[in-house]
């Protein structure tokens, strides 16, 4: 018996929305929020830019209440993905008998912390920390905090107390180049796209006469569309 046009897209839907429960991350810092993981969990492209541009702004999210406010998703979504979000705790040191919010305790340069000073952190240890400082040389220096999270082999716990002790102060002067002008060789200097991307992109964009919208790019293939954020970065249209 044939379906009918309605009732399979009522399936494939139903498919798509199990697909993404089963990929759904068991445990998210929604402050390191990808577009790829905020798909996952089935935000919308609006929510995220609303996280996201919070976020630009310096601020963190610290409760539950205040992510549906900010992103603006529904009751019924922030009930269902409630379970995952794992939030940042104010911690407390004290000095005497002091008690002091370590949030308020002044942070060292990310772009200048030596590998013995990363090594102080609980979970990183010589070969992390090795690593941390040679993607930090690749890329020029961290301008993105989300960056930190691209290092093989570092979990998203340890990024976040890496954070507790340290944020991004100097910011580095990176050369952006233009998609519509850039040669292979120029964005495949970026550490986020490949010499092959590249020249497809390239390839891409002269068959159009230039590209205009990010979505047309992220439809390449082989387009690492869960690292546009820190693409943009890089990249101007």
């Amino acid at each position: 018996m044939e379906l009918n046009a309605t009732l399979q897209d009522q399936i494939d839907s139903l498919k798509g929305v199990q697909a993404n429960e089963q990929r759904r991350p068991t445990s998210v810092n929604p402050n390191y929020l990808s577009d790829y993981r905020g798909y996952l969990l089935g935000m919308s492209p609006a929510e995220i830019d609303r996280l996201q541009q919070f976020r630009n702004n310096g601020m963190y999210v610290r409760s539950k209440e205040e992510f549906q406010k900010v992103t603006g998703i529904s009751d019924s979504l922030l009930k269902t993905i409630s379970p995952i979000l794992r939030l940042p705790k104010i911690k407390k040191t004290y000095f005497g008998n002091q008690a002091v919010n370590k949030s308020t305790i002044k942070k060292k340069d990310l772009n200048t912390a030596t590998a013995t000073e990363l090594e102080a952190i609980y979970g990183i240890g010589k070969v992390l920390s090795k690593r941390i400082i040679k993607f930090r040389n690749v890329l020029g220096g961290f301008i993105d905090e989300r960056q930190l999270y691209d290092v093989y082999g570092l979990e998203e716990e340890v990024v976040r107390s890496v954070f507790d002790s340290y944020e991004i102060i100097k910011i580095p002067e990176i050369k952006r180049f233009s998609i519509n002008d850039a040669t292979v060789a120029e964005l495949a200097s970026s550490v986020y796209l490949s010499w092959d991307v590249a020249r497809k992109i390239v390839a891409y964009r002269d068959s159009v006469g230039g590209v205009t919208k990010w979505e047309e790019i992220a439809t390449i293939q082989g387009f690492p569309i869960d690292k546009i954020e820190r693409i943009k970065l890089y990249l101007t249209l």
